[in-house]
């Protein structure tokens, strides 16, 4: 009887020793805490001083590319190399995940630190870590504003959350166009092109050191983004030492051009990466009025600036 009685209390013990592991196991799986010394690395993203190029947030589903990197190298640590994340959800901060298995970014095990980079719109593959820019295309603004974190930012598995602040690499134009409302109407602005002249399309970008090379020699009158029936136009064009030969190109429909050369005003004579240069642009029966103010992105061209096109 006895002997019956002790065996069912061992029994019970275990179940409950069982039970208590379980609920633990559980509870370190919710917490995040590391299984088998691996710990996931946790993302969130801001972009630095609100310069997104069509706006200040992330938009639901944007991806970004990942390199965790030895510390103060550029030598890929673990074969973690341009992983796929992106963010569920827009905002200001992006929180991002991996997009698919094996996408993952895992700490070293032994708690060494390592040190990360970003880039922003996600690309692969990329031969040799290099980004290949194109702008020649400009329908969809995002596709082509290339962000990458303005340094590598060092974390450990001990401190899994790393935040990247992420920096325009290209250079922003904003035009907001109207008319005179005497020879020409708004209405006169629907179909227009605007075109920029002198402009290379093409370049590389290395990830790994942030710089950019190899812009293309070959010039061509690029056609920008026009919206809201010819009253607003943007673009993103590569940075240029020099602004000399530059002009803004503004086609009606009825086949009438003004032309305004960007290297009269004189905080417009080079486009600096990062930046942005806002015009105000009207449109009058003998040529263009021109003024421009800065907003979102670092600013370009001061306070404004004035100019006359024909």
């Amino acid at each position: 009887m006895n002997d019956k009685m002790n065996h069912g209390v061992s029994l019970w013990g275990i179940v409950a020793a069982l039970a208590l592991l379980t609920g633990c196991s559980n509870d370190n799986e919710e917490t995040g805490m590391p299984a088998n010394g691996r710990v996931a690395l946790e993302v969130t993203g801001g972009i630095q001083v609100n310069t997104r190029a069509h706006d200040n947030q992330w938009d639901a589903n944007d991806a970004i590319g990942i390199y965790m990197l030895a510390p103060e190298t550029t030598e890929v640590a673990e074969d973690a190399r341009n992983r796929h994340y992106t963010t569920k959800t827009g905002g200001e901060t992006g929180t991002f995940r991996p997009a698919e298995a094996g996408q993952t970014v895992y700490f070293p095990i032994d708690g060494s630190e390592v040190d990360f980079l970003a880039y922003h719109p996600y690309r692969t593959p990329l031969e040799n870590d290099v980004y290949k820019v194109d702008v020649s295309r400009q329908e969809v603004q995002k596709d082509i504003d290339l962000m990458a974190s303005e340094a590598p930012v060092t974390g450990d598995k001990f401190s899994p959350e790393v935040t990247f602040r992420f920096k325009h690499r290209l250079v922003n134009l904003r035009l907001t166009i109207k008319t005179d409302g005497k020879v020409l109407t708004d209405e006169a602005l629907e179909g227009m092109t605007v075109g920029i002249t002198s402009q290379s399309t093409t370049a590389d970008f290395d990830v790994l050191t942030r710089t950019l090379s190899n812009i293309g020699a070959d010039k061509t009158e690029l056609e920008l983004l026009v919206t809201n029936q010819g009253k607003a136009c943007e673009g993103i064009v590569l940075p240029n030492t020099t602004t000399e030969g530059m002009q803004l190109v503004f086609t009606l429909t009825n086949g009438a051009t003004f032309r305004w050369n960007i290297h009269s005003a004189g905080q417009s004579q080079s486009f600096v990466a990062g930046s942005q240069y806002k015009y105000g642009i009207t449109i009058t029966g003998t040529g263009l009025e021109v003024t421009s103010t800065v907003a979102d992105w670092t600013p370009g061209n001061g306070e404004g600036e004035n100019g006359n096109a024909e």
